[in-house]
């Protein structure tokens, strides 16, 4: 007889080690996304931070501004001097003033212009005067008395913060007086409060490429119209842009409303973002890049992850070590109490094949010769105790082996309680990890650590409907006579009592049902399980109807059958229902791990019965089992 050894190390370790690898491999990607998430965040504060601080210097230097000019309008001999339009004087007296503001506050410009908008004095620049000004600024200000501010791209390409004021005389407008101030003094400030790199660029359809070229030469700058395809950089806190990046940042510029996209500039990465530059016209006329250094960042996340990924990769391969160990140790006493069962039948074919030549020869021998019939007796008496004999070491061996079944069955059952206690700590520190950074986390990152939490929900579900289904294997059963009408009322007035409220659902009992044989714990499990699912998978505006009905098979069986008016199961799926964690339904509004059905039907076949479905998609769905009659463990105790 040809031996063939009982492998049972391979079914169980291979979804046990799938199992692990799933559970390390995405707790070291949650990990991963987490801080990457919180990278990412970083660099989004520093841009909003930013652009904040940005607005809050124009608006504090404006009012600054708009302070120095109610001061210089307030000056009686100033309001003679303009009165007089003597234009050699206001320059005379308004010197020293312009001095003074430009030496304590940056000021750079201080205009008088006259109630049409034609410049009569540019202090800063005297020999120009006479043209009109036609700036957003000067347009919001002219024919009222309130205040106009905001930033103007200028001929050169320079970005200047200008104030405008309407000049009251004894009540009546006689003028407008302008202050500005050039705003590149403002990227070094913000490069050391937030410790970013800080780049103004410019549309090039607002600034004429030889007026800006010319202004780059008259600040002693060097720039480089063709540098970038649709803008040109106003400004910079780089001190200089190495050759090998210059791809990079057009790459950057070209596809700016990404989000916060990778910069390479020499050997250093930057994460980047940008922040508007809208003028007192309201267009948008450039961006500020906003570039923050996340090299070693990056490289620190990097050796974490690698970090985490080697301790999940040892603690990995000792947990499936110490599995195949034990499940080796199991496999090499069930191969020999497998073997030595078929030496014992092949003992046992042997005899019989003695036995029945003892028979043929007896046969012959009493035709033969009568003489010789008690010798025949004897030898088959002895055939008889050898048989004996073997069939009395078969059921020594029979009980070895179901001692042996039973041990694999207590150690499915060891190891799906092992694998809650570490989807348990999981769970607790995903639950902590969620505590303490609550109020940290933005939407996208509370997204991600719900996705994780309720992975280990499911894998607890899974765990615990694998323990449901050994219960139902291997509980004993003990029989009793079960009234189906008095356990299915109780069902739905006290298991399933907030489900029928909640969903208003109808509960049918067409005619008195029978009374069965069963376990009672089981046959209620059952029940409950399957009007549960009609509650469960239930059509949008319409209260459930459950219709339960009995009667008769052709093996004398009570058949039992729950009707519902649910949305009803596709003919595909239909054999796909009682196999353990099949979850039929796409949507995950639907609870459950889909093992219930097969417990039901592992329940059902202990009692002897059967079980089915019976369902069109989109009109419901008929779910039958058949169970013996009420009496019947009492026949099969008295036989």
């Amino acid at each position: 007889m040809q031996t063939n050894n009982q492998k049972i190390t391979v079914p169980v370790l291979v979804p046990l080690s799938l199992a692990i690898l799933i559970l390390l491999g995405s707790s070291i990607l949650g990990g991963y996304m987490l801080e990457r998430r919180n990278l990412l965040h970083e660099v989004k504060l520093n841009v909003d931070g930013t652009h904040k601080l940005f607005e809050k210097y124009l608006q504090e230097d404006a009012h600054l501004m708009s302070g120095m000019i109610d001061f210089i309008v307030r000056d009686k001999q100033l309001q003679r001097i303009w009165l007089e339009k003597n234009r050699g004087e206001l320059l005379e007296y308004s010197t020293p003033i312009f001095e003074d503001i430009r030496y304590k506050y940056k000021v750079t410009h201080f205009y008088y212009h006259g109630l049409d908008g034609t410049c009569f004095l540019r202090v800063h620049n005297p020999p120009r005067y006479g043209d009109h000004i036609n700036r957003f600024t000067m347009q919001e200000a002219a024919g009222g008395t309130e205040t106009a501010w905001g930033i103007e791209l200028g001929t050169f390409g320079t970005f200047t913060l200008r104030v405008v004021h309407p000049w009251l005389i004894d009540n009546k407008l006689v003028g407008y007086i302008e202050l500005g101030e050039e705003i590149e003094h403002i990227l070094p400030v913000m490069k050391e409060i937030f410790n970013v790199e800080l780049m103004a660029v410019i549309d090039k359809k607002f600034v004429n490429r030889t007026d800006w070229e010319e202004g780059m030469r008259m600040m002693g700058r060097e720039g480089d119209w063709d540098f970038l395809p649709d803008a040109v950089i106003a400004d910079s806190t780089f001190e200089n842009l190495p050759d090998k990046s210059f791809q990079n940042i057009k790459k950057v510029m070209c596809h700016k409303c990404t989000s916060m996209p990778s910069l390479y500039i020499g050997n250093r990465k930057y994460r980047s973002g940008f922040v508007h530059l809208v003028d007192a016209g309201n267009r948008e006329v450039g961006h500020i890049v906003v570039m923050k250094d996340v090299t070693s960042t990056e490289a620190a996340l990097k050796t974490f992850s690698i970090v985490l990924a080697t301790i999940c990769v040892i603690i990995g391969a000792l947990l499936c070590l110490l599995f195949y160990v034990y499940v080796q140790r199991i496999e090499v006493r069930l191969t020999k109490l497998y073997s030595s069962l078929r030496d014992q039948i092949t003992r046992r074919r042997r005899a019989e094949k003695k036995l029945q030549s003892a028979y043929d020869q007896m046969e012959i021998k009493v035709k033969e010769r009568t003489s010789e019939l008690r010798k025949e007796v004897s030898e088959r008496r002895k055939a008889e105790v050898v048989l004996q004999k073997v069939n009395e070491e078969l059921e020594t061996t029979i009980e070895k082996l179901t001692a042996a079944n039973e041990e694999l069955k207590q150690f499915a059952f060891i190891t799906s309680h092992h694998l809650s206690e570490p989807v348990r700590k999981i769970s607790t520190f995903a639950d902590e990890l969620a505590c303490s950074l609550r109020n940290k986390l933005d939407d996208n990152q509370i997204e991600n650590m719900n996705f994780m939490m309720a992975g280990v929900d499911m894998m607890a579900q899974m765990v615990k409907g694998l323990k449901y289904y050994l219960k139902a294997a291997t509980d004993k059963e003990e029989f009793d006579d079960i009234d189906l009408n008095v356990m299915i009322e109780q069902i739905k007035n006290t298991d399933l009592k907030s489900e029928f409220e909640r969903t208003k659902a109808v509960l049918v009992l067409p005619q008195v049902l029978p009374v069965i044989s069963g376990c009672r714990d089981d046959i209620r499990q059952v029940l409950q399980h399957i009007i549960s699912n009609s509650l469960k998978f239930q059509k949008k505006n319409e209260p459930p109807k459950i219709v339960v009905k009995a009667h008769s098979d052709d093996k004398k069986m009570a058949r039992i059958e729950v009707v519902d008016n649910g949305i009803g199961i596709k003919a595909e799926y239909i054999k796909e229902v009682f196999k353990p964690f099949k979850r039929l339904s796409t949507e995950y509004s639907y609870e459950g791990v889909g093992i219930g059905l097969t417990v039901c039907k592992k329940i059902i076949e202990r009692h002897g019965g059967q079980i089915g479905i019976e369902s069109t998609c989109g009109q419901g769905t008929t779910l039958w089992f058949t169970l013996p009659p009420a009496g019947s463990y009492k026949e099969v105790a008295a036989s």
